[in-house]
């Protein structure tokens, strides 16, 4: 039965024969036997999708999820705080991989709220039994490599787009643009005659208008 399951240095995945057992425990068996045999099955699950389960499980919640990091950032607990149910935290190269929660019912609003906040992929997976409970679904949450692609691809282009080098000089077009906008500016903010000739003082008018007169 389980107890040899649990007993022996199990290889994953488990063996149809194994599989089926442990199954059983899970759906009929309480207590010790059924804690084992979920630890079996969360270990086969993850070695199916390239996972691994630690002996001692660490938390990390969703942010470090999307970042694959296992550092936390201001504002976030290591903990997944949107209210999943009995999450299982799985890592891949010492990394975080993956959230697999057990669910009663699933929130299809909240979860369309949690997929705009973070470039998470939010699916049930119906091919494999809830190892905690009978009535439950097991959703699975993963990086949406697809999506963060995407935005490393468009960073990258706008970093790569042409920029005016400091110092460089504007085109004809900016410096003209600029000049009939000062020309707007002078003529609306200087009144007529300041700091220029003025049109009543026409002795001094013609004073500027002789040679080597300094303007």
């Amino acid at each position: 039965m389980v107890y040899d399951l649990a007993q022996r240095v199990t290889v994953p995945p488990l063996l149809k024969a194994e599989f089926a057992k442990a199954r059983d425990t899970v759906e009929h068996a309480r207590g010790w036997r059924r804690q084992q045999a979920a630890r079996l099955l969360a270990d086969d699950y993850g070695y199916r999708n390239g996972w691994r389960l630690p002996a001692r499980p660490l938390a990390f919640c969703l942010g470090q999820l999307e970042r694959r990091s296992n550092q936390t950032r201001r504002g976030e607990f290591g903990y997944p705080q949107e209210g999943l149910h009995k999450p299982i935290f799985y890592r891949a190269d010492g990394r975080p991989a993956a959230i697999v929660a057990h669910p009663y019912h699933v929130d299809e609003r909240g979860l369309q709220k949690l997929r705009q906040r973070f470039l998470l992929r939010f699916e049930i997976d119906e091919t494999y039994p809830a190892w905690l409970g009978l009535d439950m679904k097991l959703l699975v949450i993963t990086p949406d490599d697809g999506r963060i692609a995407a935005l490393d691809a468009e960073a990258a282009r706008l970093q790569e787009a042409p920029m005016r080098p400091r110092g460089a000089r504007p085109s004809s077009a900016c410096l003209g643009r600029a000049d009939a906008r000062a020309k707007r500016t002078s003529r609306a903010r200087w009144p007529p005659g300041f700091g220029s000739i003025a049109p009543h003082d026409p002795e001094r008018a013609a004073f500027l208008q002789l040679p080597g007169t300094a303007r």
